[in-house]
């Protein structure tokens, strides 16, 4: 609930910035590590915004996988576990580029 408050509040702020009497949908971003289950997300979302802008918004979630930059070789891969080496050059020294993230992408307002 604490995560669908902080959209609600975010989310309604930027359409009250563009004079907005409605958030029509949004698109979310969310890692498939980031720790939030994208259904009880939902449910919370239409909960929290009962009588609000985003009140039926229609939520959309673009999932990303997990994304590594190699410290050897430089590459990008994705892994299964934070554990996983670079498929390329087998080194386990990379630094995690995507994965984890949770934000609002777009917001459309009427």
């Amino acid at each position: 609930m604490g995560i669908a408050s902080e959209i609600l509040r975010i989310a309604e702020g930027e359409a009250k910035k563009e004079g907005a009497g409605r958030i029509a949908s949004m698109t979310l971003v969310i890692g498939r590590w980031s720790g939030v289950e994208p259904e009880t997300l939902r449910f919370a979302l239409e909960v929290v915004s009962k009588e609000t802008l985003m009140e039926n918004c229609e939520v959309k979630i673009d999932f990303r996988e997990p994304t590594f930059i190699c410290a050897d070789c430089e590459r990008e891969f994705t892994a299964e576990n934070r554990l996983d080496p670079c498929p390329h050059c087998g080194s386990y020294a990379g630094e995690m580029t995507a994965g984890d993230e949770m934000e609002i992408s777009t917001l459309e307002v009427e």
